[in-house]
């Protein structure tokens, strides 16, 4: 933010409020939208089966289908990385 006198300007460019501002999306090197992280640490990445309950804690991560151990966040990012390979080896070349 900058100061003018005793006024703050916002560094938006049309002066709207920073609080209303939401950068785009990332984009991958294909130009196609990378997806969001939606029920990625819900999935179980040994079986696959997705469910609300599969998340007892913040932090955990147990499978009600097949009983999967794990971090919630592992879970998360090895589910969000097996869909950036499948989407690089779907784009066409």
């Amino acid at each position: 933010m900058r100061r003018l006198g005793s006024t703050v300007r916002s560094p938006i460019p049309d002066g709207g409020c920073s609080c209303r501002y939401s950068p785009p999306r990332r984009k991958g090197r294909t130009g196609g939208d990378v997806g969001g992280p939606r029920h990625t640490s819900r999935r179980c990445p040994a079986c696959g089966h997705t469910a609300k309950e599969n998340r007892p804690t913040q932090e955990t991560f147990h499978c009600q289908a097949c009983g999967h151990h794990a971090h919630a966040d592992t879970v998360g990012a090895l589910n969000v990385l097996r869909a950036g390979l499948a989407r690089r080896q779907a784009a066409p070349a």
